[in-house]
């Protein structure tokens, strides 16, 4: 009698949620043993050549196991990465992956995809390997994610890489040095110091003008008593660049956005 597998065993074996056959033929399970499986129900196919375990719980990185087992040399990236991250408030509707130049794009995956090309030290350079509902995957760590989604900005705007460098550095998720790290690996130390100083000086803007505000008890400030307890010296430097402009306005345009939240919110309670 032929003795057969349950979802129990195939997991201790090392089959995550999503496998193909050729992840069984290590473990001596055949097509037909798979054909087996699929009819019992202990696993359903996805097509193309994609399993999955029925019995296994889906989670939120559902979509990245598909693609980490559909896509095995792949590095989860950019906005999916931020996603993971928990970095900022993007929510992409496609999968963002990375493939050595070299490598041929997949025919077909399960799901919609955004490919983007890394070569040499890139595919390496701050990659961390995880695990989600049994599939190991590759994504990139936070800062190298901070970093290159200014090396990409102009694939979904620069909008997206200052909300990512903000608010990694507000919930310490990244810091400076390791930003600068991983601008250095990826060459793009001349953005990220720019960038980055722009968003530091208008930080310290904000910041100064908020304590003015609550000890004089006005909401109009000179920006001339703020930018002299912060330094005439840095402004002139940064100040009058359209990047400290660009940054000023997406950080006001944020704040605005957030007090109509809260007061539409109270509208409705």
């Amino acid at each position: 009698m032929v003795r057969t597998l349950d979802t129990a065993e195939l997991r201790e074996a090392g089959i995550g949620a999503f496998f193909r056959p050729r992840d069984l033929t290590p473990l001596g399970i055949s097509h037909r043993k798979l054909q087996g499986l699929v009819s019992r129900g202990v696993a359903e196919n996805f097509g193309n050549g994609l399993y999955r375990l029925t019995e296994v719980p889906a989670t939120e990185l559902e979509t990245t196991a598909m693609v980490a087992a559909a896509v095995p040399n792949s590095v989860v990236c950019l906005l999916t990465a931020l996603h993971i991250h928990d970095i900022g408030t993007q929510l992409p509707h496609e999968t963002w992956i990375a493939l050595d130049r070299k490598a041929r794009k997949p025919a077909h995956h399960p799901t919609r995809l955004r490919i983007v090309r890394f070569s040499g030290p890139m595919l390496t350079y701050g990659v961390q390997h995880r695990t989600a509902l049994g599939v190991s995957f590759r994504i990139t760590s936070p800062a190298r994610t901070v970093v290159d989604c200014f090396r990409y900005r102009n694939k979904f705007g620069i909008d997206v890489a200052l909300e990512a460098l903000d608010d990694g550095l507000r919930t310490r998720a990244v810091t400076v040095s390791e930003i600068m790290r991983a601008a250095e690996a990826c060459r793009a130390r001349t953005v990220i110091v720019s960038y980055l100083d722009a968003l530091l000086v208008c930080h310290e803007f904000n910041t100064t003008a908020y304590a003015l505000r609550g000890q004089r008890n006005t909401s109009l400030i000179q920006p001339t008593r703020i930018l002299a307890l912060n330094g005439w010296g840095r402004f002139q430097r940064i100040g009058k660049s359209p990047l400290f402009t660009l940054v000023m306005r997406w950080r006001w345009a944020k704040c605005w956005m957030r007090r109509e939240s809260a007061e539409s919110h109270r509208d409705r309670i």
